[in-house]
């Protein structure tokens, strides 16, 4: 099922390849983008250049926010991710570098398990905004 790689203020990119979304990852800065297949799934990113917020939305409504044991970021938990689409108090292990999410949008697109690495925590999207 083709999926559809969507960045803030930019044209859609139906089926994008490894490389394409690499690309386009790294084009996003303080910013958000998505990757979607025809169901209603989800991977939505926050943040860039180089570190970002991951979250997934399933068919089902549920919003899980991606996090890893082992944190990748020496921020500290509370620190404020600040985008064009508002502001997120992370978590230190909610953090996650370019090619880790570069790895799991083509996990998403190609149908495959998630790396060992990442983990999902259901979260109530809108409580998880900063006002």
């Amino acid at each position: 099922m083709p999926v559809t790689f969507v960045r803030e203020g930019c044209k859609p990119v139906v089926a994008p390849s490894e490389g394409k979304l690499k690309l386009e990852l790294s084009r996003t800065r303080m910013s958000f983008a998505n990757l979607a297949n025809e169901v209603g799934q989800y991977l939505q990113v926050a943040g860039g250049p180089g570190l970002f917020l991951l979250e997934r939305h399933d068919n089902d409504g549920k919003h899980f926010r991606a996090f890893q044991e082992k944190p990748v970021a020496p921020h500290t938990d509370g620190t404020t991710l600040a985008f064009s689409g508002g502001a997120v108090q992370m978590a230190q292990r909610d953090w996650f570098l370019i090619q880790q999410v570069t790895e799991i949008f083509v996990a998403f697109s190609e149908s495959r398990d998630w790396p060992e690495y990442v983990c999902w925590g259901e979260v109530d999207f809108r409580a998880a905004i900063v006002a």
